[in-house]
């Protein structure tokens, strides 16, 4: 939990942020014709966004890591599949 100045110069305590909530309070600026912290919100949307964007380019690559994994152990998969499909064979006809 975090102490951080609003847009009105008011101190709350804010725990999670979305950018949603700024996108919010830069739609009440407009309609106020205050502009005078349109910076700040700019710079924090562009903080969350920044974000935001790592997070998907680290859970895509994170993806592709597990998939090329997935990729190489696909023989041994294939011969261990092999191996209990003929030790199943041989208990089959030793029954």
């Amino acid at each position: 939990m975090t102490k951080k100045r609003n847009y009105k110069g008011i101190f709350n305590l804010i725990e999670d942020r979305y950018a949603c909530a700024v996108l919010d309070d830069m739609r009440e600026m407009v309609k106020s014709h205050n502009y005078s912290n349109l910076s700040h919100a700019v710079e924090e949307l562009q903080s969350y966004c920044s974000r935001m964007e790592d997070g998907l380019w680290e859970a895509r690559n994170a993806s592709e890591d597990a998939y090329n994994k997935l990729k190489q152990d696909k023989p041994d998969i294939k011969a261990a599949k092999k191996a209990l499909e003929k030790r199943w064979k041989k208990l089959k006809k030793s029954k």
